[in-house]
């Protein structure tokens, strides 16, 4: 059954099958790459998308000449009829990209249950002081001389990105040749601001006047909608349009920033009175910003501890020297002994109270973006990704798993207190820049039980040489922390064709940070387009057989169809091992796959066998517990998952989620709850609520569920589950699903349909129906249907927007009918019940009510 969006934009209703809007009797017809970009807005609304975004997004990274984009943007305002100058529709932000602010309703169709995220939700918001940077004139200096101008920028950007963290701020993306970032302190913001100007002005003196390259700055201090590690509202926007008043080499404040600052500081303001700015309510007070002849500006904590005094330093020389003294005579005194002395019993904080002594242990903390183009995140991500995956495969040394390392991506965190909440002696860290066909990374390693850096190094080099460069990273590595191994590398995700990486480091994150049907369909092509690249790149089939398994699982047939994701998977996961027969992760996604084909036992031994290859991976340990827990096994699934969890410091959730529906297997409600409410905002696990609910006798707790369950999905019922469930091998398993859910209130059939007194036809009945060939009659939301049988175990469903053909056959007194890629490929049967009318019945599917007549 499709699953589908209901989308309004504007008040116009979205049919993005048909590429039109329609409001009222009013209807019109979009192209197809013009709906193609609305959608992609709508999945976004209140966001400032960028040039880059789009192009990857909606034109597949083609690039698209500004005409092209141009054009689409203009063909949905005219459909909208958005053609003022202050659009409601679509909002050009200059030299940052687009954004939808009509208003978007999304709502679950009838039989949608893969949807996006809940309609009004409650993110959160913080107060912050909002930093918004931006070239002035960047056109025109790039069109003068296109190469030093970007030096230039290259170079004040990493003054500014250096300023920021100095002054305790957080960069929250780059956009061009803008920047934006946040600080919990107003005065930390115009401090940065001003110290910005200043160094840039300095670096500028020796150029013309027309070869430089200054920044505006705009300073406000409001709430923001705080959504992942971005910011919006209207703090933001306010940043953005004062930084448009400010001077080239200026800075411009709000009120409220004035406000907060006071007249105590070194700062001179010039009113420049109240300014309307675009899509702001009330005007803005506006200041420019200087510092008082001869005031100068404070320095940054994070810097004030590195420019000792140099009467501080002569006592903490004086003082080293007298600890020194101390601990020879102490050495002389015999109070060490043994072998000499013993690095681990220092007992400073850094020492060893948070990591096993006994295993070498890492962390490697998300790389960050320092690319002008926020779009190289996701080669900053693989970076990342690749250095935790290598290193993970070197024996003798313990890496963090991803899942906990990039919880602290964009985190300004002490690393030592990273290390104590990772529970690991050292920390990788560092920043990835991509410019044209060059790449620079600076790497630190520290060691948290002396809390100090032990190496630090740059390494420049060709984009095409990354892999090169990860090598060299490793070994560099391994030599500080003293690790000698034999073992090299075993990396699955590296490829000749540099193309072909790019499209698999964006399919990654899509997969990885996506949600919702749109992800999959884009995740699979940039897969696929990353195989046509390079058909021997091992990683990309893995990354698209495991997309493609979930695309199963949740039965997205809107993605794509699920015989074909089943087939998907299959030769996906094949073609990785037939590549290499040492690749654990497709070998456990082929066990999953088998074992939710119904070859339990076949399933487990490969993904046992996955783990055999790797056993530090938490991900097969998980899948292990998710086979074994098919095949009847919880308890053993338990162990499993509790490896995967315990791996971890903060495990995903979705672990919780698993380890919560082996709980409820085994009868441990109380467990199951526990653990399904730390997975709580994850889609697939909002059943087992339900069902736990129901198996504790408590239809009370369980209602809100079940209501919203059927709020999204109304034709969910107790049947249709025997479908969603089928994977389970023990007949119990079943039966406590479908009697659990019975005790919450689930409906037992499609749309709560009571057959009240009435007796369903036996096979002999149903039979006779079917000899009169064609059935006419209409759905639960009456739309027409007609059904023709065949005497060959034919069958064709045939309605106003669908027709399918498939076989039928009569089992358990019930009509099952088979349609290839719908509901998992499994039969859908159904009762049949008379009408009072002798020649009208009903029949009650897994997830359908049909009432129709027979003959012609």
């Amino acid at each position: 059954m499709d699953k589908q969006h209901s989308i309004k934009i504007d008040g116009w209703k979205i049919d993005s099958m048909s590429y039109r809007i329609s409001r009222g009797d009013v209807e019109k017809k979009l192209e197809p790459r013009s709906m193609e970009l609305l959608l992609y807005l709508a999945d976004r609304p209140d966001e400032v998308v960028t040039r880059q975004e789009i192009e990857e997004n909606v034109w597949q990274g083609r690039v698209v000449g500004y005409d092209a984009l141009s054009s689409s943007i203009a063909k949905i305002r005219k459909a909208f009829a958005d053609t003022g100058k202050d659009h409601r529709v679509i909002e050009t932000i200059s030299k940052a990209g687009y954004r939808l602010i009509a208003p978007v309703l999304i709502e679950a169709d009838a039989e949608n249950s893969f949807a996006s995220e809940p309609v009004g939700e409650n993110f959160e918001r913080k107060l912050t002081a909002i930093f918004y940077a931006d070239v002035a004139g960047y056109s025109r200096l790039t069109g003068e001389n296109e190469d030093r101008t970007h030096r230039q920028l290259r170079n004040n950007m990493k003054t500014i990105s250096e300023a920021i963290v100095s002054f305790g701020g957080r960069i929250v993306h780059y956009a061009g040749d803008a920047v934006l970032a946040d600080f919990s302190m107003a005065s930390n913001a115009l401090h940065c601001a001003l110290d910005v100007q200043q160094k840039i002005s300095e670096i500028s003196s020796s150029l013309a006047d027309n070869q430089r390259v200054l920044f505006r700055i705009g300073v406000n201090l409001g709430e923001v909608i705080v959504d992942g590690d971005e910011i919006y509202g209207d703090g933001v926007n306010v940043a953005a349009r004062l930084e448009s008043l400010a001077e080239p080499g200026g800075v411009c404040i709000s009120g409220s920033v004035f406000d907060a600052i006071g007249q105590k500081q070194a700062f001179d303001f010039e009113y420049h009175g109240e300014k309307s700015v675009k899509n702001i309510e009330r005007p803005v007070r506006t200041y420019a910003v200087h510092l008082k002849p001869g005031a100068t500006i404070p320095v940054p904590d994070s810097l004030s501890r590195l420019r000792t005094h140099p009467g501080q330093a002569y006592k903490s020389k004086v003082f080293l020297a007298f600890v020194a003294c101390l601990l020879v005579v102490l050495v002389g005194l015999g109070f060490y002994i043994g072998s000499g002395f013993d690095e681990s019993t220092i007992t400073t904080d850094s020492s060893n109270l948070h990591y096993d002594q006994n295993t070498l242990s890492l962390a490697i903390v998300p790389f960050a973006n320092m690319s002008n183009d926020p779009g190289q995140t996701v080669y900053a991500d693989g970076l990342t990704d690749d250095l935790i995956t290598d290193l993970a495969n070197i024996d003798g040394l313990r890496v963090t798993p991803r899942h906990s390392s990039f919880l602290y991506k964009n985190k300004q965190l002490p690393v030592l207190d990273i290390a104590r909440q990772l529970k690991v002696r050292y920390i990788v860290q560092g920043s990835f820049r991509r410019s044209l066909g060059d790449v620079r990374v600076n790497v630190q390693l520290v060691d948290s039980r002396s809390d100090a850096q032990i190496w630090a190094g740059r390494f420049d080099d060709q984009v095409e040489n990354v892999f090169e460069l990860q090598d060299k990273i490793i070994n560099k590595i391994l030599e500080k922390i003293n690790l000698k191994t034999d073992t090299k590398p075993k990396s699955r995700r590296r490829t000749t064709n540099l193309e072909s990486y790019d499209y698999f480091l964006r399919a990654e994150h899509r997969r990885l940070y996506y949600r919702g049907f749109e992800r999959g369909s884009k995740t699979i092509e940039l897969y696929f387009k990353a195989i046509e690249l390079d058909p021997l790149f091992v990683a990309a089939y893995t990354g698209l057989a495991r997309e493609a398994l979930t695309n199963w699982q949740l039965d997205a047939s809107q993605v794509m169809p699920v015989a074909a994701s089943k087939k998907l998977v299959y030769e996906t996961a094949g073609k990785a091992l037939e590549l290499d027969p040492e690749n654990a992760e497709a070998l456990a996604i082929l066990g999953l796959m088998q074992s939710i084909s119904g070859a339990h036992d076949t399933g487990i031994a490969s993904v046992r066998s996955a783990i055999a290859i790797d056993p530090t991976n938490p991900q097969l340990h998980a899948d292990l517990a998710e086979v074994l827990s098919y095949g009847g096994a919880h308890e053993e699934a338990l162990t499993s998952i509790n490896k995967a969890i315990d791996s971890h410091v903060t495990p995903p959730a979705v672990f919780f989620g698993e380890r919560a529906h082996i709980y409820f297997f085994l009868g441990q409600f109380e467990n199951a709850l526990e653990d399904l409410t730390r997975a709580e905002g994850i889609r697939e696990w909002k059943n087992f609520f339900i069902f736990t609910h129901g198996a504790l006798n408590d239809p009370i707790s369980a209602k809100a569920y079940v209501d919203a369950r059927l709020e999204g999905v109304p034709w969910e019922n107790q049947q249709y589950y025997q479908i969603m469930f089928a994977y389970y091998r023990r007949p119990a398993d079943m039966e406590l699903i479908i009697d659990s859910a019975d005790k919450a209130g689930m409906p037992r059939f499609a749309y709560g349909f009571d057959p009240g007194e009435r007796q369903p036809l036996d096979a002999a009945g149903i039979n006779q129906l079917i000899r009169k060939g064609l059935w006419r009659g209409h759905t639960y939301n009456r739309s027409e249907i007609y059904q023709q049988f065949t005497g060959s175990n034919g069958v064709a469903i045939r309605s106003s927007n669908m027709m399918m053909s498939g076989s039928y056959h009569v089992e358990d007194d019930k009509l099952c009918v088979a349609f290839r890629s719908v509901l998992l490929d499994l039969p859908d049967c159904g009762y049949i019940y008379p009408d009072s009318n002798s020649n009208e019945f009903t029949w009650v599917t897994l997830g359908e009510v049909y009432q129709f007549s027979t003959g012609h």
